[in-house]
């Protein structure tokens, strides 16, 4: 194009005059080779417009024909089928390894096997929130209650401790026994603040302490189920030591079978009483007995048991299924107790006169100690 420098017109290539005014036009060559590139330049750009937008068009016009075809002509590509395994009995999932000491399942009617096999609780705490009423069937447990709220109102709400001749027992016990049995909802807070006071005791300094005193810390910091892995290594090994066999089998059930102590040849080496063989032979990699002593479940053996001794008994009737109707009638007994029998001296010398109602309330409650899961009848 050529600029007309009299009237500004633009006027074609090759124009002598200007088709405005008329002036002659002035032939610069590079203002003409300039307007030929700049009008090279827009046709090129006018080509690859036109020719995107023809892509854009395309690239649509095959997305819908694309989807149409997958929808109205594409089968459905079909599932993959896995093989599916025969559901398990609850008699092939717990173990019957011992042909002479076989656990009858039929612990209780209302119980559902299945169920109490295949969960796996977060804590014995929450586990006998669940099914406590289940397991203790029709038994009237209106005086453990009682018992409870007892130990409760002996509480320092300042310390969120029970004050005894040794604080770490006095408080432990006490917790063992309010979370043996669902109870009203402050308990849940006596039980924390009890729970971190221990702790603090236990995790940071577990040395120097009374036996007995520590193996209760331990059975309560394990059943609140709020301890981690470490601090579960911390508290095992005084297990280890046999030097209180009884209790110390009984805080075994406070741990799940996976982190369950083992190596506790002190404590069996310890152990020599028929009854907590029988007890220890259920959550021990060997076995402990030899063949199965009938006297232990004869009608009214575990009348004039006490102490430790009842909670012993009553959880291997429990998981031996044997004479069940007498361990019911003797419970039930257990739990009409207007006075609770005297906790033995060394228990009362630790945690002062509570102990006989925490006694207690434990005994009551024994078959609610741990899920059937969690007993490991040994192998031969």
């Amino acid at each position: 194009m050529i600029t007309c420098d009299e009237c500004g017109h633009v006027n074609r290539l090759g124009a002598i005059y200007c088709g405005a005014c008329g002036a002659k036009l002035d032939v610069n060559m590079e203002v003409i080779e300039g307007s030929v590139l700049a009008t090279a330049s827009e046709i090129r750009a006018q080509k690859f417009f036109v020719a995107g937008r023809s892509a854009i068009v395309l690239g649509i016009f095959l997305l819908i024909s694309s989807i149409v075809f997958n929808i109205y002509f594409v089968p459905d590509i079909p599932k993959p089928q896995l093989p599916r395994s025969e559901p398990q009995k609850a008699e092939q999932i717990f173990p019957h390894a011992v042909n002479w000491v076989q656990p009858s399942l039929d612990n209780a009617p209302a119980i559902n096997i299945e169920n109490l096999i295949t969960e796996s609780p977060l804590s014995l705490l929450a586990w006998r929130q669940q099914t406590f009423n289940t397991v203790m069937g029709d038994i009237d447990t209106s005086a453990v209650t009682n018992w409870q709220i007892e130990i409760f109102n002996s509480r320092n709400v300042e310390t969120g401790t029970w004050d005894g001749p040794d604080k770490i027992a006095s408080t432990a016990f006490a917790l063992l026994a309010l979370m043996a049995k669902p109870g009203p909802d402050n308990f849940d807070e006596a039980i924390a603040e009890g729970v971190e006071f221990l702790k603090a005791q236990i995790l940071r300094n577990s040395s120097g302490k009374d036996p007995l005193a520590h193996t209760l810390a331990v059975m309560a910091l394990v059943e609140s189920g709020t301890l981690s892995e470490r601090a579960l290594s911390i508290v095992r090994p005084a297990l280890y030591r046999g030097n209180l066999p009884n209790w110390q089998a009984l805080a075994l059930l406070s741990f799940p079978p996976e982190v369950r102590p083992s190596r506790i040849a002190a404590i069996r080496a310890n152990t020599t009483d028929s009854l907590w063989r029988h007890y220890l032979h259920f959550l021990s990699d060997k076995p402990m007995i030899e063949s199965l002593d009938e006297s232990l479940f004869v009608t009214g053996a575990g009348k004039d048991l006490e102490g430790a001794d009842r909670l012993a008994w009553a959880s291997v009737s429990f998981w031996m299924g044997r004479n069940l109707d007498d361990l019911k009638t003797t419970l039930e007994a257990w739990n009409e107790d207007q006075v609770p029998p005297a906790a033995p001296e060394d228990l009362r010398s630790l945690t002062g006169p509570q102990a006989d109602l925490c006694m207690a309330v434990l005994a009551a409650t024994a078959p609610v100690r741990a899920p059937i899961p969690w007993i490991r009848p040994a192998a031969k």
